[in-house]
């Protein structure tokens, strides 16, 4: 027994509510903590998909984000461009990819 059905029978007891009266607090009770269980298996499913979409966000960023950097990497003796800022501009670049694919999935 739970510590709200405890106190029901607690006022039952002390002749603050009837037996009718208890049952139907019972019955009200029982449906809330079926539908705050059901709330909450729907609730985690919700953010267990927002945490597998946010995994393969970050996997496609990182991807396209190692492409970018090789790429600029084997560039480097083709440009004037120092190394650092090279570097650079690939982070930014992964970071803008990141954000366009957040952006992108924003209703979820």
């Amino acid at each position: 027994m739970n510590e709200v059905q405890l106190k029901i029978l607690d006022l039952i007891e002390s002749g603050k509510v009837t037996v009718d009266e208890a049952v139907k607090l019972l019955e009200a009770t029982s449906n809330n903590q079926k539908n705050a269980s059901a709330f909450t298996s729907k609730s985690k499913e919700n953010v267990e998909n927002l945490f597998e979409d946010l995994l393969s966000k970050v996997k496609t960023t990182a991807k396209s984000g190692k492409t970018e950097f090789d790429k600029q990497f084997n560039d480097r003796e083709t440009t004037d461009q120092d190394p650092i800022q090279q570097l650079d501009e690939s982070l930014k670049n992964i970071i803008r990819s990141f954000n366009k694919n957040n952006d992108q999935n924003t209703g979820i």
